[in-house]
């Protein structure tokens, strides 16, 4: 018994059929291609920064990607913190050198914006401030003059000494809670205009 061959038509849509699945398998490896070679996306990925502080300056400001800045200031013990530029209190004023002189010890202002005083530590001292310290990023000391920043993208939010827990880190207190260290995006300062002179980039050690 002799079998009739297929229909033009049902040969014309399997055929249609088959170059239908081959082009969504083929959309499909070159959609995973672009994710695997893409990856993260750029804004995501941890950004190193190395910054030095020369022996003879007690602090310098650097300005990082995307207009960010940083204070890199040495402690007594020799550490290196890196303070961020930006006010904790609003983000339109920046943090500048107190003056008159550089501070000797933790006591003593050594930055200064529109809402109070901040030691070289970071600690607000005086005005609004007093409950709040200075914004700062993670660090690792390489040498005893240089640090790497360790995401210049992301900000630790400075620690309250009050129970103003809100928007701010909150160091660990015994019997009573952990840690806990809050995290924003590093963005610039929107650079309102502040009753204080020029900038300041470095302050030599006293």
């Amino acid at each position: 018994m002799t079998i009739a061959p297929p229909d033009r038509r049902m040969r014309v849509a399997m055929w249609q059929r088959l170059a239908l699945g081959v082009a969504v398998l083929a959309l499909v490896f070159i959609t995973a291609g672009a994710i695997g070679s893409f990856g993260t996306p750029r804004s995501e990925i941890p950004l190193e920064v190395k910054l030095s502080l020369p022996s003879n300056l007690l602090a310098k400001r650097y300005t990082l990607s995307n207009d960010v800045e940083v204070w890199l200031v040495r402690q007594i013990d020799g550490r290196i913190s890196a303070f961020s530029v930006r006010s904790p209190l609003s983000p339109h004023y920046r943090i500048l050198p107190y003056e008159p002189p550089a501070p000797i010890d933790n006591r003593t202002p050594m930055f200064t914006d529109n809402f109070g005083e901040y030691a070289r530590t970071g600690e607000g001292l005086w005005g609004h401030v007093s409950n709040r310290s200075l914004d700062f990023f993670s660090t690792r000391q390489t040498s005893a003059d240089e640090i790497v920043i360790e995401d210049a993208h992301w900000l630790t939010l400075g620690w309250c000494v009050s129970d103003n827990t809100e928007y701010c880190s909150t160091p660990a207190e015994a019997g009573r809670q952990p840690e806990k260290r809050l995290r924003e995006r590093a963005l610039p300062p929107q650079l309102r205009p502040i009753r204080f002179g020029a900038p300041i980039l470095e302050l030599p050690m006293p």
